[in-house]
């Protein structure tokens, strides 16, 4: 099967939801979505492919607290179907939407880069010798 890319999202009338399935079915190079579920990711934000909606699911714990409540699911429940939702994707989407990126680490509020380094020292303890040298 081959990736595709930028697989778009569209309403399904056909498909129903339930407690723990979004219904979604890839059919025709798109994935298709019941109207509840369509109307709750696409109302968030412009979500029309794939590849964003695994993306907000996967980065903001916020967006599924959002479903969850607006589905009147649990959070369990939105945690199962995005599972059953990435399962079906796998095939058709980049490998790289199932990453689990760890957190990037935080220096004085922003994300620590080369430049910091070459200003601050590279740890505490680097710091630390500089000052007794």
């Amino acid at each position: 099967m081959t990736k595709l890319e930028n697989l778009l999202v569209e309403l399904s009338k056909e498909l129903t939801y339930s407690p723990g399935d979004f219904g979604a079915k890839v059919e025709g190079g798109k994935l298709l979505l019941p109207e509840g579920v369509y109307n709750q990711v696409t109302d968030f934000g412009t979500y029309f492919r794939a590849e964003d909606i695994l993306g907000m699911l996967q980065t903001f714990p916020s967006y599924k607290n959002l479903i969850a409540q607006e589905l009147g699911w649990d959070i369990e429940l939105v945690n199962m179907a995005c599972e059953k939702l990435g399962d079906l994707l796998r095939p058709y989407v980049d490998d790289i939407y199932f990453k689990k990126s760890e957190p990037k680490k935080m220096v004085y509020g922003v994300t620590e880069s080369p430049e910091h380094k070459q200003v601050f020292g590279e740890t505490k303890e680097h710091i630390d010798n500089q000052k007794k040298n």
